[in-house]
């Protein structure tokens, strides 16, 4: 109000002085503060929320007892300090908390609060596999759900699987299983979202065995000599094309249901004596008579041979495990029949479902899903052994049931490094170690496919592990591709002796050839000093015999003149000396190529083509005294083209010499006997290795391995893309020589094809150069001989 403030005041003598002011006091209003809830705050509705505040005056001191609440969109709400309330309705509601002090002033604060509908569970919907699906055992499982919820959005990442045979399988929406086990199984997804709703869909699959092996349900064979006997009490089965001879085998196959054949593989065992190894494992034919019986078939009763050619081994040895590939014949469950037949007189026997159970026959097939789309890896070629620091290409293939071409959706892994991209093809460099490489697609409707291949990473402390050629000699050293400055494709210049490689080398500081050793450490050729050979266009064949260093030196310069040159290691200074007496003159100066053997008897032998025809010499008393060169005294073959090579290998109790001619489009083989008179002809045996179809070129080369077999890498001349062109021969102890195993195609343009043998690893490696720009390699098993397909491995 109006207020008027006097002073008066008075002095000793009794005057009084006298002052006043009016003063005016306006009214203060209270103040208003919410404590709860914050400002913005959202909730769902139903939820009890608590609204707290405070209200002071100036006069009339705590007023928050009469503090009035209101919301913008439900009115009056409750009153005083603190009070709870469950009952506001769904909205953005501002919050009004009012108060009037005595003196009839009012003040309010205000906030935002939004009350959200009642929460809903997520939805989930699982893709795949579906309710009812059959799976294989074994193979990769795309499991695949969709999860979203109304305020979340996509919960996918979150969706969690489970098995009710084994338990947690892992998290997402897109979730690859490396393999369920066999059996039945509840496959639960489940998702949370994050105020706690949860969401669960469940399928049962059945989980298959994917390879299923079978025995005969019957098995006999019949003899056309015997017409009336009955064999199928025998533990053997017999093919024989004179006098004749013919197996049968019935399967009952089961388990293939819902699912397609993938392969199929007919295991039949050689009997253990050795009359059962053949040169022809026979070949197997469908038949579609299913009335024959084990117990009544004969040769008069014999159901006939009338199927199509499923497939067919070469020669086999007793006692060996031989395999058929009989995917073409099986398309499902049922009972299939088949017959083993030859053309060959060599007889082979197999053992029959009387016989021990480990040699009995054996069909294994391999399943895949009916619908899953078909993977295949062309590269890297599973085997492979490449170096940590060498740049591996990936190249596959993928199409759907339909035929429709995933390729570009390709998603690769490996099982050391993971994720490596995406696509039909990529490059990429891998760690040390074995992989495991992984190449998957998912078609439209969540079928997934996949393929693999493990590849050996072996990790070098050499920069740059991948070869290359960093130089040319010139002109005098070599003469273009037909005569660098290595040995020719029969010949071999490396050995290993004392832990370490060595080598004849040319030494252009030196001007002449010279014994090399490999450095391991830097990977280098270090020059001993060691003189080979003066004339830089002359080439060596070597021979290390335990003992003694032998080269055949060939010169086809003026004079043209070969030399022999012998060596002892000396084991204290690391080094190899020349023996006294040498190098002596041998026989061929002007060849192409000269190889070196040395019998069980201690003679040296040479052999080489010249003039046309196909030679070969030998020492006689002592490395330093040679014979005449004679022509291979053998019926056929001996005369050849003037590009043809030939080469002289060791083996048990004899000497192999093995030579191409072009002119009769074959590759021959002769073996003299040990010990026998060098030029008799009744000392020698001659085989065919190979004829026919452009069989015979100027490339081979030979290693033997410790079981007495022959290994031949070769050229053919055939001339059309899909025509072998690099081969692999094997020939048996016996003689018998196996079909031409295909190493790479014309269409690689390769040539000068090396073999190599790791009998420890039981691997056999075929090295190649394709267009004379790199040097590739393919790999194989020793005892089961056969060629990935594709470019190969690079090596340089």
């Amino acid at each position: 109000g109006r207020h008027t403030i006097r002073a008066v005041a008075t002095d000793s003598d009794g005057s009084a002085g006298l002052d006043a002011v009016i003063v005016t006091v306006a009214p203060t209003p209270p103040t208003v503060a919410i404590a709860a809830p914050a400002d913005g705050a959202v909730m769902r509705t139903g939820t009890a929320v608590t609204f707290s505040g405070t209200a002071s005056d100036v006069t009339d001191g705590d007023v928050s007892r009469a503090l009035r609440w209101t919301s913008s969109l439900d009115g009056a709400i409750g009153t005083g300090a603190r009070f709870t309330t469950s009952r506001l309705s769904v909205g953005t509601h501002v919050i009004a908390a009012a108060v009037t002090d005595a003196g009839g002033l009012s003040a309010e604060a205000r906030r935002t609060l939004v009350v959200q509908p009642a929460n809903t569970a997520p939805t989930l919907t699982i893709r795949a596999p579906g309710n009812g699906a059959a799976l294989l055992a074994g193979r990769r499982v795309l499991l695949a759900a969709d999860a979203t919820d109304t305020d979340a959005g996509d919960l996918g990442t979150a969706v969690r699987w489970t098995s009710s045979r084994a338990g947690l399988l892992g998290t997402g929406g897109r979730l690859t299983v490396p393999a369920l086990p066999a059996g039945t199984h509840v496959l639960t997804a489940s998702v949370t979202d994050p105020e706690g709703a949860t969401a669960s869909a469940s399928v049962t699959v059945t989980v298959a065995p994917s390879t299923l092996v079978f025995t005969p349900i019957a098995d006999t064979y019949v003899d056309a000599k015997n017409a009336n006997q009955r064999f199928g009490s025998s533990t053997s089965l017999r093919a024989n094309a004179s006098p004749s001879k013919q197996a049968f085998l019935r399967f009952g196959l089961s388990g293939i249901g819902p699912f397609a054949v993938d392969g199929a593989r007919l295991r039949l065992t050689t009997a253990a004596a050795t009359a059962a190894a053949s040169s022809s494992g026979g070949v197997v034919r469908g038949i579609a008579s299913g009335t024959w019986s084990e117990a009544t078939t004969a040769w008069a009763k014999r159901p006939p041979v009338d199927g199509p050619v499923l497939a067919t081994a070469g020669p086999v040895s007793a006692n060996q495990k031989v395999d058929f590939d009989l995917s073409a014949g099986i398309a499902g469950d049922g009972t299939y029949d088949f017959a083993v037949v030859t053309s060959s007189t060599d007889e082979v026997v197999y053992q029959s479902r009387e016989a021990p159970a480990a040699a009995r026959p054996q069909l294994t097939v391999t399943l895949r899903g009916r619908a899953e789309p078909r993977v295949r890896i062309d590269m890297p070629v599973g085997g492979s052994i490449v170096s940590a620091t060498q740049a591996i290409m990936f190249h596959a293939a993928a199409v759907d049931a339909q035929g429709t071409d995933l390729s570009s959706a390709l998603q690769w892994t490996s099982s050391l490094d993971g994720p490596l991209g995406s696509g039909a093809s990529l490059t990429r460099t891998l760690r040390a170690g074995t992989h495991t490489i992984t190449a998957t697609t998912t078609d439209a409707a969540f079928h997934l496919g996949s393929a693999t291949v493990v590849v050996d990473v072996q990790a070098s402390s050499v920069k740059g592990d991948l070869g290359f050629r960093d130089f040319h000699y010139p002109t005098s050293i070599e003469t273009g591709i037909q005569n660098e400055a290595t040995a020719s494709k029969p010949e071999s210049k490396l050995w290993f002796v004392d832990g370490t490689w060595w080598a004849t080398l040319y030494e252009q500081g030196a001007g002449a050839h010279r014994i090399h050793r490999l450095d391991p450490v830097t990977q280098r050729w270090v020059d001993t000093g060691v003189p080979v050979d003066e004339r830089p266009q002359s080439r060596q064949d070597v021979l290390w015999d335990g003992r003694k260093l032998y080269m055949a030196s060939r010169f086809a310069g003026s004079p043209a003149q070969n030399r022999l040159l012998r060596y002892s290691y000396d084991s204290t200074a690391k080094t190899f000396v020349l023996n006294p007496g040498f190098p002596v003159k041998i026989s061929g100066g002007g060849t192409e190529s000269v190889t070196l053997a040395k019998d069980s008897t201690g003679t040296l032998w040479i052999a080489y083509t010249l003039g046309n025809r196909i030679l070969v010499n030998r020492s006689v008393g002592s490395d330093l005294q040679w014979g005449t060169p004679f022509v291979v005294p053998v019926a056929r073959g001996t005369t050849v083209a003037p590009d043809d090579v030939g080469g002289v290998i060791a083996l048990p109790g004899a000497i192999g010499v093995f030579w191409t001619n072009q002119a009769t489009g074959a590759d021959y083989f002769a073996v003299h006997r040990d010990g026998a008179p060098a030029t008799d002809p009744a000392a020698w045996k001659e085989e065919t290795a190979i004829t026919g179809q452009k069989a015979a070129d100027d490339h081979f080369n030979m290693k033997l391995a410790s079981d007495g077999r022959l290994f031949v890498a070769m050229k053919t001349s055939r001339s059309t893309p899909a025509d072998t062109l690099i081969g692999l021969l094997v020939r048996s102890p016996a003689g018998i020589w196996s079909p031409l195993y295909p190493v790479a195609p014309f269409s690689t343009l390769a040539t000068r094809p090396l073999c190599v043998l790791d009998e420890l690893h039981r691997r056999v490696y075929v090295f190649y150069s394709p267009l004379h720009a790199t040097i590739a390699y393919k790999a194989s098993s020793m005892d089961t001989i056969g060629f990935p397909a594709g470019g190969g491995t690079p090596f340089i």
